[in-house]
């Protein structure tokens, strides 16, 4: 190969290793941010575009909030995308999460499509609306998978410098801001909207267990031999369907339940498990050949009963 010719290899070999060095980095300062309940979620991202021009493409946000109330568990998932367009150099958006009026967890995690085919991630980070005190714990910046600010050798300006005047300016009114703080808003209201549904549904098959004249006599019986009630769970799956436990103690410690199933506000299983009818299923347990023949093998391969479970 002649020196002309390996000029021209190395040549191209450095311009594209400089075309790949180009792109587009998000980037966070810390994994996990604390407001108070009712403030605004503030985030501020920090963009870095080396293509030297201004970039344009698809930012994409998924937020999940996880809401456990009076017992009952939701998690709901919103996912939307925005056109945006990023100057060249480093620069920073805020984005505004909208607030909560009750303590709760928002996971976010936010992704830039451009070009076509290019896609930066940044990894999913936390937002925790909390009473009093917001204290931080220390958590780790993270970074999308491009190359990090504090590594790119076009930034003029250090990163705590980026991040202090984030923290000191007022651009969480920008559109893009206004969006997403509309559009939390909006899973916030669907949120309460489908808890109070659920919450509704829950009521409506309590009253129906409740009215229903089997259960009101399993219950009676369990009143009449000492049993006081300490919880109960509901599954509904409509108004007048689901499933049911009923949990009871007596003063001594014992406890029964009473276990049920409903279809269209007919009861179609209902169990009654106390001490008393336990001990009867264990004494015909032990009358069984059966029973006795496989308890007798066990007993010979070394097993010791530890415990007795009926269903």
């Amino acid at each position: 190969m002649s020196k002309k010719s390996l000029m021209v290899v190395l040549v191209l070999v450095l311009c594209a290793r400089v075309a790949l060095a180009d792109g587009v980095s998000m980037r966070v300062n810390q994994s996990e941010f604390y407001f108070n309940v009712g403030e605004d979620a503030i985030i501020p991202i920090v963009i870095n575009n080396t293509y030297g021009k201004e970039i344009g493409g698809m930012l994409s946000y998924t937020v999940t909030q996880e809401i456990s109330q009076a017992g009952f568990y939701y998690s709901s998932s919103s996912t939307n995308s925005r056109s945006v367009s990023f100057e060249p150099g480093v620069s920073a958006i805020n984005l505004n999460f909208g607030t909560s009026n009750a303590p709760t967890t928002l996971r976010v995690g936010l992704s830039f499509t451009y070009d076509g085919t290019k896609r930066e991630v940044l990894p999913e980070f936390v937002i925790h609306f909390v009473l009093g005190n917001t204290t931080q714990p220390i958590s780790r910046p993270l970074s999308s998978t491009s190359q990090t600010i504090a590594q790119q050798p076009s930034i003029r300006r250090s990163t705590q410098q980026i991040f202090n005047q984030i923290f000191g300016n007022t651009k969480a009114t920008t559109p893009q801001s206004n969006i997403l703080s509309q559009d939390m808003n909006a899973l916030k209201s669907q949120i309460q909207k489908q808890l109070q549904e659920q919450q509704s549904l829950e009521e409506n098959f309590k009253q129906a267990v409740a009215q229903n004249s089997d259960v009101q006599k399993a219950h009676h019986s369990l009143i009449e031999e000492g049993f006081n009630m300490t919880n109960a769970r509901f599954n509904p799956l409509s108004n007048n369907t689901g499933t049911f436990e009923l949990s009871y103690r007596n003063k001594s410690g014992a406890e029964a339940r009473v276990i049920g199933r409903m279809e269209n506000g007919t009861i179609k299983r209902l169990v009654k498990d106390t001490p008393k009818l336990r001990q009867q299923m264990l004494s015909q347990l032990h009358q069984s050949r059966e029973f006795q023949q496989f308890e007798q093998q066990l007993l010979q391969q070394g097993f010791k009963q530890t415990g007795l479970s009926f269903n």
